[in-house]
């Protein structure tokens, strides 16, 4: 016990000293999971967005950590979410599956939040889309069944980024054509570039630009090049960044009038309730059987 004016507690039974490189507001992500596995019995398994960070992966706030646990257990944490469950999920040491944590994520997030991180998920290797809808049917009790059902046509392995994703899922669910994600664009066997969302029937790509196209010069550069080769080879370009994408119908509709300016003569964007869908927060749910 270390219950002295010297230490914090950080969870019941975990402490922290406050001073300390590692003290409550200096902890890492992986942290904070560990002194979590300390803090809850040891059938408690990391589960849902959670389980997503020893992969990289953070998608909203680290905060509340989510674990699951099979068996019907009332534990309050103001940092932990204890999810209950009869039938826990298949799991490791250090956690429930990628494809159960991303069915548990499907329960708690908007539609387009779930798209963005199944892509993420399939683009490093991590999801099984075959286990996956094995699971779909296995478990189809579970809560967040019917928005992967909706997710599952709509992810794209080759997406590199989640801002990739989010350009290409409001192009779509407004109902304009789909983009190629990441394709490889040659004129004259040239290689032109990468085109993040290429439209190659109208010449025309849509360049997501993350944080690293302006911090890193070689990145820098070399988008300046590829631009040039674009523009010498007649290609149109919409560039955009995740403030354009902060106001999606603004973004959509600025690709749309680029898209009619190359010759596009189809369905202009449709913001309804399919678009609408997209935002939706999931309903509240009971705990799982």
């Amino acid at each position: 016990m270390l219950e002295h004016r010297r230490f914090v507690e950080l969870l019941p039974q975990v402490y922290v000293h406050p001073e300390a490189d590692f003290g409550p507001r200096s902890l890492t992500s992986i942290q904070w999971i560990h002194a979590a596995r300390l803090a809850l019995p040891s059938d408690a398994v990391l589960s849902h967005q959670t389980r997503f960070v020893e992969l990289g992966l953070e998608i909203g706030a680290l905060l509340p950590l989510h674990f699951t646990v099979g068996r019907d257990l009332h534990l309050a944490f103001d940092t932990i979410m204890l999810h209950r469950t009869e039938v826990l999920p298949l799991h490791d040491e250090l956690g429930v599956s990628i494809e159960a944590a991303f069915l548990g994520v499907a329960a708690t997030m908007r539609l387009i939040d779930v798209i963005k991180v199944g892509d993420w998920l399939m683009h490093r290797r991590h999801l099984d889309l075959a286990r996956l809808r094995t699971l779909v049917i296995t478990d189809d009790w579970r809560p967040g069944i019917a928005t992967v059902e909706r997710a599952l046509p709509h992810l794209e392995p080759r997406s590199r980024s989640l801002l990739e994703s989010e350009g290409r899922i409001f192009l779509t669910f407004a109902g304009l054509p789909p983009p190629a994600s990441n394709l490889d664009i040659y004129e004259d066997h040239e290689f032109l570039g990468c085109g993040d969302l290429a439209m190659p029937d109208l010449r025309m790509v849509v360049e997501i630009e993350g944080r690293q196209h302006a911090l890193d010069m070689r990145q820098f550069h070399h988008d300046i090049g590829r631009y040039a080769r674009f523009r010498d080879a007649d290609w149109a370009y919409v560039q955009a960044t995740a403030r354009h994408l902060s106001w999606p119908k603004a973004y959509v509709l600025n690709v749309h009038r680029v898209m009619r300016d190359r010759g596009y003569v189809g369905p202009a964007p449709i913001f309804g309730r399919r678009w609408d869908r997209l935002f939706l927060a999931p309903r509240r749910h009971r705990p799982g059987r």
